[in-house]
């Protein structure tokens, strides 16, 4: 009988133990590009932060209420107290973490300036455009940003990079089809 209780209790746990990694394993093939079954996805966001809700205890974090570009409102929950400071009523940022419905849990801060942005990367291909040219440049973090350098933003100081260069450019960044963009104004 001993041998009997030990064995369902060892069926239990591996019940227990196969549950868990089902669990998982439904959470992490679900979190893929389906933005229209809403399931989650890692994306980026970019909104005007609205208001900043304390957590429960110092260890869960804060919450950011941040207001889209469509009007539709987002939270995102950023589990670090020490980045709360970062963050100020009225200012544009933007986000990266997994997202489901209207709510985003933050894996990364891009910016929590995004009309002063600051971008160092290295330039990975350049586009002719009319009146300039897009790069795309990849930071030391592995982040992928598609630059705008136009004339009639950088009257003063136009510069065409190539592929391979180290830049420093400062601008405005946003969110568009899940991909970071940058307009530059200056060069640093």
């Amino acid at each position: 009988m001993v041998n009997g209780i030990f064995i369902n209790q060892e069926n239990k746990r591996m019940k227990q133990l196969i549950l868990i990694l089902l669990s998982a394993l439904v959470l992490t093939t679900s979190c893929g590009d389906d933005k229209e079954n809403n399931a989650p996805y890692l994306g980026y966001v970019a909104g005007t932060v609205e208001s900043i809700l304390d957590g429960s205890n110092e260890s869960v974090g804060f919450l950011i209420k941040l207001k889209m570009p469509n009007n539709q409102v987002i939270d995102a929950s950023v589990g670090d107290n020490n980045e709360k400071n970062r963050f100020e009523k009225g200012k544009k940022v933007t986000l990266k973490g997994m997202i489901s419905d209207r709510f985003m849990h933050v894996q990364k801060i891009i910016s929590t300036n995004n009309e002063q942005f600051v971008l160092e990367g290295e330039v990975e291909s350049i586009k002719d455009n009319q009146g300039g040219y897009s790069a795309k440049v990849v930071t030391n973090e592995k982040e992928t940003f598609y630059t705008l350098f136009s004339i009639s933003n950088l009257s003063t100081g136009y510069k065409t990079f190539k592929k391979g260069d180290n830049i420093n450019v400062s601008g405005t960044l946003w969110v568009s089809d899940n991909e970071l963009n940058m307009t530059v104004k200056a060069i640093n």
